[in-house]
């Protein structure tokens, strides 16, 4: 258990994560993994897991995938999760039963985090996938292409929505595979983020009740683009109780390379490699064995 950090909190307030190539953490019911990939030589990727400091079901996790290189892209994922820090750990302990005043404050949040990203990070701009559990709801915010998953039993979805070029197409029909959203060559092209030269901010807010699932799946597109839906339910229905899960899919998206058989060329590309870019999965799972592996 020695190679777990269990405070994401110290690396986003000290900036370490985009120095190291992985980074793995661990809390009660939840652990996150990021890599930067086999091709990168950058980190752009920030991730973090959070307890309330006054009750400790009162949790946050967070992927946010940055654009513009290290120097702004990196800066603008960890600046945005720095952010997030301050103002979970400053809301009122009652907000744990009270979900509609965690969502109007935060939708103000993200407006200001957006204009301080524009400000301090230039050009550089980040996507953001969040999720609040909260007593009896979850508040998940999305931003960006980076994914969010629910699982329960035999169901398992995506219930964000890629503000992507791609997905707008896939939405309209004319890509008809969702699988085959990930070869597309606008893929890349987000249509909101945090920060960047121009305001680009839209936001998605999701509720659920927390009796609708038994584990969420956050991810940037460094997996979502190398394992496809059905890859990645496969390892959470295997694994989904395991407190490696976040790392068992970082490495498959390392290795998993996939093949396009039959879409055109001209708009899609023939094959993905893994690891093409970094990679990054965060997880809560209300079945995670924690304190038993922990003894292992």
């Amino acid at each position: 258990m020695n190679d777990f950090s269990l405070s994401s909190k110290n690396d986003i307030i000290h900036n370490q994560q985009h120095i190291l190539k992985r980074v793995k953490y661990l809390l009660k019911n939840m652990n996150a993994c990021s890599d930067i990939g086999n091709e990168r030589t950058k980190q752009e990727d920030s991730v973090l897991l959070l307890e309330h400091i006054n009750n400790p079901n009162f949790r946050l996790l967070a992927v946010a995938d940055g654009m513009g290189g290290l120097l702004l892209g990196g800066k603008a994922s960890n600046l945005t999760l720095f952010e997030m820090i301050k103002w979970f750990k400053r809301l009122p302990l009652s907000y744990y039963h009270n979900e509609s005043k965690i969502l109007a404050e935060l939708g103000i949040k993200l407006h200001e985090i957006d204009l301080l990203v524009r400000k301090i990070c230039g050009e550089g701009g980040t996507t953001l996938a969040l999720a609040i559990v909260c007593e009896k709801n979850t508040l998940f915010v999305n931003i960006g292409d980076s994914r969010i998953y629910v699982h329960k039993g035999t169901y398992f979805e995506q219930i964000s929505i890629d503000h992507s070029s791609s997905f707008d197409l896939y939405l309209k029909g004319q890509i008809i595979d969702k699988d085959d959203i990930r070869f597309h060559r606008r893929n890349h092209l987000i249509n909101s983020r945090l920060g960047g030269l121009k305001k680009l901010l839209k936001i998605e807010n999701i509720v659920l009740y927390n009796s609708e699932y038994d584990s969420t799946i956050l991810v940037t597109d460094g997996i979502s683009d190398c394992l496809p839906d059905n890859q990645l339910k496969s390892l959470v229905d295997n694994f989904e109780n395991d407190i490696q899960l976040s790392e068992i899919i970082v490495d498959q998206a390392m290795k998993f390379n996939s093949t396009n058989i039959d879409l055109d060329l001209s708009e899609y590309y023939d094959k993905i490699v893994g690891g093409k870019d970094n990679a990054t999965a965060a997880i809560f799972s209300k079945n995670m064995i924690f304190e038993r592996n922990r003894r292992l």
